[in-house]
């Protein structure tokens, strides 16, 4: 059998599925691309167990009769060689436990390993199904999945983001000390139901969406995996079983319209201090924030303070973990947020362009965090004689 394919679109398709390989493993397989062959098509299959990447490609398929096997071969190899060809099609011809790859004055021979031992593809039987544009998603993804990327793997359902379908889709990343929030609607009816996505799919996500409004992605949520089906691509993923904590609980009452506070000056002055040190304070005083910190470090003292001027002060001041503020400020990109916060308690971002909600727990006071002294012992009466 030979399968002759553009070498562009070969090494897109490489590129597509690889990250999902493993180099190192148990089984040697996992660490090839499985390559199944159709009438005008080739599939390329990648997968570690817990996350499977297929990307179809279209390529001329002859002399494909009844002996003809499809093949796996090392990924990782494969897309390196690809990739530094210079020719604009690759001949792939299909041999004994084998495979001859030829590309303009280069030709190569690569072992292979049997299609039997590649594991199968997990087949998704949908309890609920829906379309939503490949920006809807990323943005979602990206406003929420960063909380979750710092969860302690002792929490694995927070190790994950909740997908919530209840008319709109809502994603929520939360690692214990900050969470972030955000949902766009459904042009569809689909059955209510929570499903939590491992952080390690969300990163693949997150690789291979576009942010196209224009390009439509399926979800489709089974018992025990959940697919996402984009253009050429299917990613299909295990879910993390287990039913996510109420998060609605830790958000506090927002009570009127928040600070209005500019996102870029904000967020320049946090990354400043943050050279400083990664705690920082937030004092809202005479329509003024001032953003400061003291290194607590022996070896490099110094402090900082930035001054932002705001229309309306609420008067209180709250400390901080600094990359906290600065990742939720980053993920998105309005002129604007809204600050919402009450002296000692969390942090709350809002803005007007999305239903985006980010809160970050306060810091305690050095005082507050440290234990109590513990009472003398008494000293211990002599022996009676």
């Amino acid at each position: 059998m030979k399968i002759t394919i553009d070498r562009k679109s070969l090494v897109s398709a490489l590129t597509t599925v690889k990250s999902v390989a493993k180099a190192k493993s148990e089984l040697p397989i996992l660490a090839n691309v499985a390559i199944g062959t159709y009438e005008k098509s080739v599939d390329f299959t990648c997968t570690n167990m817990d996350q499977t990447i297929r990307f179809k490609a279209d390529a001329v398929i002859t002399g494909k009769g009844a002996t003809a096997k499809d093949f796996t071969v090392r990924v990782n190899l494969f897309h390196d060689l690809v990739r530094s060809f210079t020719g604009e099609n690759v001949d792939i011809e299909t041999g004994k436990n084998s495979i001859d790859i030829r590309c303009g004055i280069s030709k190569y021979h690569l072992g292979t390993l049997d299609i039997e031992e590649f594991p199968s593809t997990p087949r998704v039987s949908p309890t609920a199904e829906f379309k939503i544009t490949q920006a809807f998603l990323r943005t979602l993804l990206t406003t929420t999945a960063y909380c979750a990327q710092t969860a302690d793997d002792g929490r694995p359902l927070l190790c994950g983001s909740l997908f919530r379908v209840n008319g709109n889709l809502t994603a929520v990343g939360c690692d214990g000390r900050r969470l972030a929030i955000m949902s766009v609607p459904l042009d569809e009816k689909v059955k209510p139901m929570d499903v939590i996505v491992p952080r390690d799919t969300v990163t693949e996500l997150l690789r291979l969406l576009e942010n196209d409004e224009d390009k439509k992605l399926t979800m489709a949520i089974g018992e025990k995996n959940v697919q996402f089906q984009f253009g050429e691509t299917t990613v299909i993923s295990k879910i993390i079983d287990g039913k996510y904590p109420d998060y609605t609980k830790i958000i506090p009452k927002l009570e009127g319209d928040g600070v209005p506070v500019g996102r870029a000056d904000l967020l320049n002055a946090l990354r400043r201090v943050n050279f400083i040190d990664d705690k920082c304070s937030l004092e809202f005083r005479a329509m003024t924030l001032t953003v400061s910190a003291v290194s607590e470090s022996k070896d490099v003292p110094g402090d900082a303070q930035e001054s932002l001027l705001i229309p309306k002060s609420p008067e209180m001041t709250a400390r901080f973990c600094t990359p906290y503020l600065i990742e939720a400020l980053s993920c998105v990109d309005d002129d604007e947020v809204l600050f919402f916060g009450k002296t000692e308690g969390p942090g709350v971002f809002k803005v007007a362009s999305k239903s985006w909600l980010s809160l970050t727990a306060p810091l305690l006071k050095k005082s507050e965090s440290k234990p109590a002294d513990k009472p003398a012992a008494k000293a211990p009466e002599p022996a009676k004689k």
